[in-house]
């Protein structure tokens, strides 16, 4: 009788133990769930600028690995992750490197949430599958932006004066997107097109909204290729909650003025 209650009461101790388990998975999912949207808030509010998309990855995979009993294997499981992705898609382009860091934002997410080490390997596998469709060259004839990465609106607030930004936008920004013809060969995807827009809508207004931004920015608005899908996202960045939102909406408006006047435009 003695032995009989001894098991009840060791088999009540790891009913206890798996109950006490349960809830903390379930803790521990709410908590993920809260990085995860955070973390899309964060992107939401960065606007389109890949330094803050990054910095968002990185704080998200900071807070998820929070959430690890084994924080050094959780670490170990991203950096191989980030070996694979790096392998396999490289980080040639500023563009590359944060569609990286979000996949790796969303694994450590995962990882967080109780997700077992396969399960989260299939899912990333998958991103980079989708990464490298999207980066593949839109034609064999088109060219690069030669590793150009547009300064971002914090370092033009930063800049010493607008003279100052203005220059280096002259001796740095791409002359393939002031050329007519050029920009028509360039492949730009939307994150390209988003920080680009996003820095010419700053420069503008730390310019005070003169002519030499929107002058030599106008082909790549006007272009048959980009023009309608750079102009959609200057719009997106217009009616965004960052606080760069206002830039956006009267470099925009500045650009719709520009196009519907200039001869070459095709807006």
């Amino acid at each position: 009788m003695l032995r009989h209650i001894g098991m009840l009461f060791a088999l009540a101790c790891i009913a206890t133990q798996v109950s006490a388990c349960r809830e903390k998975g379930k803790e521990q999912a709410r908590e993920a769930e809260s990085i995860g949207t955070s973390y899309a808030q964060c992107r939401e509010k960065a606007a389109g600028d890949a330094t803050t998309l990054i910095a968002c990855s990185d704080s998200a995979i900071k807070q998820a690995g929070a959430l690890s009993t084994d924080r050094t294997k959780a670490a170990a499981v991203l950096e191989g992750l980030s070996e694979k992705a790096e392998a396999r898609l490289g980080e040639d382009s500023l563009a590359m490197r944060v569609a990286i860091a979000d996949a790796l934002a969303k694994a450590a997410i995962e990882q967080g949430d109780g997700k077992g080490a396969a399960d989260i390997a299939a899912r990333f596998e998958a991103r980079i599958e989708a990464l490298k469709e999207v980066g593949k060259p839109v034609a064999s004839a088109a060219r690069a932006l030669g590793g150009y990465v547009a300064p971002s609106c914090t370092a033009i607030r930063n800049a010493r004066d607008a003279d100052a930004a203005l220059a280096q936008f002259g001796s740095e920004f791409p002359a393939a997107l002031k050329d007519e013809a050029l920009v028509e060969t360039l492949a730009l995807d939307d994150t390209q097109l988003r920080t680009i827009s996003q820095y010419l809508a700053c420069l503008a207004a730390r310019t005070d909204f003169g002519p030499d931004v929107v002058e030599n920015s106008l082909w790549l608005y006007s272009s048959k290729r980009h023009g309608k899908r750079a102009r959609a996202i200057l719009d997106e960045l217009s009616r965004s909650t960052g606080p760069d939102a206002k830039a956006a909406e009267e470099f925009s408006a500045q650009v719709t003025e520009n196009l519907e006047t200039a001869a070459g435009g095709n807006g």
